[in-house]
């Protein structure tokens, strides 16, 4: 959305020949994400000749879409699955949503506050969109690219969601009716993999939406006759009749006469790849006439949409593959500008060109681009009111004279690169606000200079999470394009190193040790490590030896396979062949019970899934997976699970569409398997998994949430008010029971799972006399019952899942009524243990149950309760 004309253009990136080989199959509609890889396979030298910069655009796409196609390649199923998913569990005007009836409550983690300095690399996630209340310069709005709508009414300090449990992706534009600041509209988009940078086959939309009350409440609109191919650009409303709306897709231009209840398309539906719509602009002061642009097309209607004429002939020097914006100047009605750059060239830097016309499109005149930076993925801009031209897209620059000069560039260092929207709310100021790929900022000069108004909005995108036991609060993550992150004790961030961040770790016995990616290289706090294959490649760590990692590459050497797989015991400096395999490695687990024993899931486009286990970190082989063969054959596996405390039970989660084979779990190490996937999820691939192993239930991170169930249970919930947001990874601290979530889009979140993730080794209890706990209580230490005492549990007594209670001679452990809950249990020679009216012991394995010969067990109406799988 822009308060002025305000147009941008996103292509893809791509430096040469090869660049434009890997851009022509990626734009090519007959692809499909199978088809594209084993062409860039097949020809290394596509991507090895690319910048850096532009591979990690491809990476970036290639990590999206490696879980989100279907069994053949195809990118169509997953706007199918996200439109009904949109329907069945979002909160807006629809009697049917699905709303969550748990009682897990979220915490939002930010990151909040900027860490200091001036490296502009440090952001705070993608704002596609932004709207200042002209009567009011305190109330902003902003759409983020994969983290809804927000609003501030204190002038950025303090930011709310709109759209908090509203399923919609992406907001690519946002349009506030003048007359009725309540009533806005929203276009969607969702650019997750920075699709529209790699051709359209990365993008889909969920639609328009509509709110009159300021957002308390949604409408998905009926956008009935637009296929649902068509991804939505833009959204503008009649300046002076709001019954008229107009909506512009990548394709088509449709208007709506009666305020977004039925649509209609007018002007031409571009069916060519050559030819995609990106803006839509009203001549000021005569809304009657309506320019729209893009790749290859300039159109300008003089009705009110009725009828179209295509003036893209009528530019001076217009290339043969442009991609062209158009801007109005508000205060002269005549005067146009087109700045289009050279589509052909798809380098960092393609040659730009800047047009105007004095004749509201009729003719047109070349003017010095000036060195504008208009680049392969962002070209945009701007009329202020002051007739003031604001042009280039990484930086901008402005010029005082209709385009004939500009000045340097207005992108220092405290605003980050990529300029998505401008806002220019007071036609008598010099004010000007910005929405980049780093927040939200500010000029009181013309843009002279920022200031960030960011506050408590949290956007980043991140593609992991790392936790450590040593400190629940310390917490760390990299994303994209925003770099990687570590949260302090105190719930600030620290700033670790700026690009695209990834795989991130923390040493578990010093969280003053951490390890992040940048666009691949992987780091041991600034100490260069190694190059991975993707940046966001899996590295695992021991969990009980933080210096022992494993990795896996790509190779190529003639005759083996191509992927191998590595271990460190060094921290990362030396490494070690222990396998070689065909497949690339999707994830790895290691269990503290069995930490020499590795196992790792490995995936083939044109395969299928592999499931490994390496003892003793070596001799790696292949589990028996044969009772779910139906699965592995077509899709990959995106996250392998193993208990910490027994490492036969296993849990496997996979991509695609395949609405009944997505959990499976495995108690005897991997030789049967059983499907857990029963209802209640959506047809979406599952993204992330983590297993609350003491209160046996089961978490999945997906494209719109996490859901959750019991072991025991045959249904799937959303677990609780956590935002609907693509989840990129779930971990939990054992230390404290809290159950840490990545978002792209919405940073990170934690919820608290329960009682018994503790452990206070240093002050252990001892019993001496008879002591009764009848309240219900969390024990995080040891408890020895000495000769002699007596101690009786009649309330709920949840202990640390790694405490001991040692019961010793002469020396009774009475659960009277009452429940204990999790520890081992050991009872020495000559001790009692009892279990009396209805009293409950239960235990995490069978073997935390020892009585010594000589020790004695009675049960006289109480039980005995195992989490081991056997007892499913």
């Amino acid at each position: 959305m822009r308060c002025i004309i305000a147009v941008f253009l996103v292509a893809l990136i791509l430096t040469d020949i090869n660049g434009q080989r890997l851009g022509s199959t990626l734009e090519d509609n007959n692809s499909n994400f199978k088809d594209i890889i084993t062409s860039i396979e097949d020809d290394n030298t596509i991507l090895n000749s690319l910048s850096e910069e532009d591979q990690k655009r491809f990476y970036r796409w290639e990590w999206y879409w490696r879980t989100r196609v279907d069994s053949s390649g195809s990118f169509s199923k997953l706007a199918n699955a996200m439109a009904e998913s949109s329907i069945r569990f979002t909160d807006i005007a629809q009697t049917n949503a699905k709303k969550s009836t748990s009682s897990f409550s979220w915490e939002s983690l930010g990151p909040y506050t900027r860490p200091g300095g001036t490296n502009k690399t440090i952001g705070r996630g993608l704002v596609a969109a932004i709207w200042v209340n002209p009567s009011d310069f305190d109330h902003i709005i902003v759409g983020a690219s994969n983290g809804g709508l927000w609003e501030s009414k204190n002038g950025g300090t303090n930011w709310v969601c709109l759209t908090e449990n509203v399923l919609l992706g992406g907001v690519t534009d946002l349009a506030v009716d003048p007359s009725n600041t309540d009533v806005i509209y929203l276009a969607t988009q969702v650019r997750a993999a920075n699709g529209s940078m790699l051709g359209l086959v990365s993008q889909y939309s969920l639609g328009l939406f509509k709110t009159t009350n300021g957002g308390e409440t949604w409408t998905k609109l009926n956008t009935t006759g637009i296929p649902t191919t068509d991804i939505f650009q833009k959204v503008l409303i009649h300046p002076t009749s709001s019954s008229i709306v107009f909506a512009l897709t990548t394709k088509g231009i449709y208007k709506s006469t009666n305020s977004g209840e039925s649509w209609s398309q007018v002007g031409t539906y571009l069916t060519d790849k050559s030819h995609i719509y990106y803006e839509m602009a009203f001549k000021p002061d005569s809304p009657s006439t309506i320019y729209v642009s893009g790749r290859n097309t300039l159109y300008v209607s003089t009705n009110t949409g009725a009828s179209w004429t295509s003036k893209i002939g009528s530019l001076q020097s217009v290339f043969p593959d442009a991609r062209i914006q158009v801007a109005v100047d508000e205060n002269n009605q005549n005067l146009v500008y087109a700045f289009y750059s050279d589509a052909s060239k798809r380098g960092i830097n393609p040659p730009n060109k800047l047009e105007k016309s004095l004749d509201s499109g009729s003719t047109w005149s070349e003017v010095s681009d000036d060195g504008l930076q208009g680049t392969g993925y962002l070209t945009k801009i701007w009329v202020a009111p002051d007739g003031d031209v604001y042009a280039g897209g990484v930086t901008i620059r402005r010029s005082s004279n209709q385009g004939d000069t500009f000045g340097s560039s207005l992108t220092s260092n405290l605003i980050h690169d990529d300029i998505r929207d401008l806002c220019f709310p007071d036609p008598s100021s010099n004010l000007v606000y910005a929405a980049t790929d780093g927040g939200v900022y500010y000029s009181t000069a013309d843009g002279a200079n920022w200031q960030r108004i960011t506050g408590d909005l949290a956007l980043n995108e991140f593609y992991s999470v790392a936790i450590t036991e040593q400190n629940p609060e310390i917490i760390a993550g990299g994303s994209q394009d925003c770099g990687s992150y570590k949260r302090k004790t105190d719930g600030s961030w620290t700033f670790i190193r700026g690009g695209d961040g990834g795989t991130t770790l923390i040493d578990q016995s010093n969280h003053n040790v951490y390890y992040t990616t940048a666009n691949k290289r992987f780091d041991r706090n600034s100490s260069a490590l190694l190059y991975l294959s993707h940046y966001d490649t899996p590295v695992e760590m021991d969990p009980t030896n933080s210096n022992i990692l494993y990795y896996s590459k790509w190779t190529t050497i003639p005759g083996q396979p191509p992927v191998e797989v590595f271990k460190s015991t060094d921290q990362g400096q030396n490494w070690t062949s222990i396998a070689k395999l065909h497949n690339t490695v999707t994830d790895y687990a290691i269990s503290e019970s069995d930490p020499s024993t590795l196992f790792f899931s490995a995936w083939n486009i044109w395969g299928s899934t592999h499931l490994y286990v390496c003892p003793n970190g070596t001799n790696c082989q292949e589990l028996d997976y044969t009772d779910i063969n139906d699965i592995v054959q077509i899709a990959p596996a995106t996250n392998l699970y193993v208990h910490p405390l027994d490492r036969n039970q296993i849990w496997v989660t996979f991509g695609g569409f395949e609405s009944d084979k997505k959990v499976y779990f495995s108690d005897d190490g991997g030789n049967n398997w059983t499907n857990h996937t029963y209802t209640g999820l959506p047809n979406v691939p599952m993204q992330s998994f983590e297993y609350d192993f003491l209160n046996e239930l089961l978490f999945i991170g997906t494209d719109i949430g996490v859901f959750f169930k019991s072991k025991y249970d045959t249904e799937w919930e959303i677990a609780g008010d956590l935002p609907r947001v693509i989840v990129t990874d779930l971990k939990i601290n054992k230390a404290s029971g809290d159950l840490v979530a990545s978002t792209f889009g919405r940073g990170m979140y934690r919820t608290n799972i329960g009682e018994g993730y503790c452990y206070d080794e240093e002050n252990p209890i001892t019993i001496s006399s008879t002591t009764s706990w009848a309240n219900d209580s969390e024990v995080c230490s040891d408890i020895t019952v000495s000769s002699g005492g007596t101690l009786i549990i009649q309330g709920t007594t949840t202990m640390s899942y790694l405490s001991t209670i040692v019961v010793q001679n002469n020396a009774t452990l009475r659960i009277s009524g009452g429940k204990m809950i999790n520890g081992k249990i050991e009872v020495r020679p000559g001790g009692h243990l009892e279990i009396v009216n209805n009293g409950i012991l239960k235990i995490n394995l069978e073997d935390d149950l020892e009585i010594a010969e000589g020790g004695q067990f009675d049960i006289t109406l109480g039980e005995v309760q195992s989490g081991v799988a056997s007892n499913e």
